[in-house]
């Protein structure tokens, strides 16, 4: 994930509504029940390691759901995508993307697999079922498709190299609200070897945030945070305004990041969202592995890419069989696919509760003794 733009920043900046009924033609634009994911996608790549386990999550708190269960008996996430450009341009690395968690979980849906994860875009037969009418950009979405329930993740083509989505899953009975397109991902086109930056993002939509944003994070990663674009301009404008503020405030507090204009370090501060106490540190630990992970060229200026490591933003200790056993940082890399502990995340959240798997011709979720 990378640089906040203006628009998240818009969206921080609003109280958030939760908990307070919405009308139905309340403006999505303006709606902020907390974290996004957002991100530009960097120039570099670097491949994978490392076997620690652990995840951190907005599911355990309450702040958030997930995928609620279908009539298959397996929790669906149902998609559309906002137009026909969006789907032309966005489903080959959509697609690609679920296969890179479903792959990872051992297989679709079912007893073999041990979980309950699957998805399915919405249609009405013609495969022109879209979220939106007269949808023009994210800022300017038009009518929502009353074909479409409004609980369906809404997928948005992104203008930038730029993604972003909600987390997790907002029930109508948790929140009290019922806006269209509230669940969406704002994605942009990848080449088929950078599809693990889509995959990131469904992580997002499971109910999963940033590893980086745990309350133990400081033991396994140094986080450099005067190397965020935007960390020398937000400290000036704090001593401009002479308000006394603790040592690097807008590093670790959400709201004076927000006051101060350092919309990048956001992503990096304790607990990933308005109310840190919402996350949960997963167990059994911090995880390296983890997709949800930012690697070491993440929001870092071109001289972390090539080799000058105290200009990188996020590096990890030097570790022994997962142990950390020096003050030595080195590069993290970029984790292309889910780690065991994301597997577990989804096992213990999306389990499977259905009938043992299908014979031939039988729905998901069904059984011999209930088949007409």
């Amino acid at each position: 994930m990378k640089i906040l733009n203006l628009l998240t920043a818009a969206l921080a900046a609003i109280p958030s509504a939760l908990g307070s009924p919405l009308r139905r033609d309340f403006n999505i634009s303006s709606f902020n029940p907390g974290p996004v994911c957002t991100s530009t996608l960097p120039v570099v790549n670097i491949s994978a390691s490392n076997p620690q386990l652990g995840f951190a999550e907005f599911l355990s708190s309450g702040a958030r759901a997930p995928w609620p269960v279908d009539d298959s008996g397996t929790r669906t996430v149902r998609y559309c995508y906002v137009d026909k450009n969006a789907q032309t341009v966005l489903d080959e690395s959509f697609k690609a993307a679920q296969k890179i968690w479903i792959d990872a979980l051992g297989g679709p849906a079912g007893a073999q697999s041990r979980h309950g994860l699957a998805f399915r875009e919405v249609n009405d037969g013609t495969g022109e079922l879209y979220c939106y009418i007269g949808y023009q950009d994210f800022n300017n979405r038009g009518s929502w498709n009353i074909a479409v329930e409004d609980d369906v993740l809404a997928i948005h083509l992104s203008t930038k190299r730029e993604m972003k989505s909600m987390v997790g899953y907002l029930p109508v009975e948790r929140w009290s609200l019922d806006i269209e397109g509230r669940h969406y991902m704002l994605l942009s086109p990848v080449p088929p070897d950078q599809t693990w930056y889509t995959a990131h993002e469904i992580g997002h939509t499971l109910g999963m945030i940033h590893e980086h944003s745990r309350w133990d994070r400081d033991f396994y990663v140094f986080y450099a945070c005067k190397n965020v674009p935007g960390y020398a301009e937000a400290v000036d404008r704090a001593k401009a305004a002479n308000e006394f503020l603790p040592h690097n405030a807008v590093c670790s507090q959400r709201e004076a990041a927000l006051k101060y204009g350092f919309l990048a370090g956001l992503d990096f501060i304790y607990g990933g969202g308005e109310a840190p106490w919402d996350m949960t540190d997963g167990d059994p630990g911090f995880d390296l592995s983890s997709i949800m992970l930012y690697d070491s060229t993440q929001y870092s200026p071109p001289e972390c890419m090539y080799g000058f490591h105290s200009r990188c933003v996020l590096m990890k200790y030097k570790t022994v069989n997962g142990i950390r056993v020096t003050d030595e940082l080195e590069p993290i890399m970029s984790n292309k696919v889910p780690s065991a502990a994301d597997v577990m995340f989804v096992k213990r959240w999306y389990p499977w509760t259905g009938a043992p798997n299908p014979q031939p011709g039988m729905p998901a979720g069904t059984s011999p003794e209930n088949v007409d």
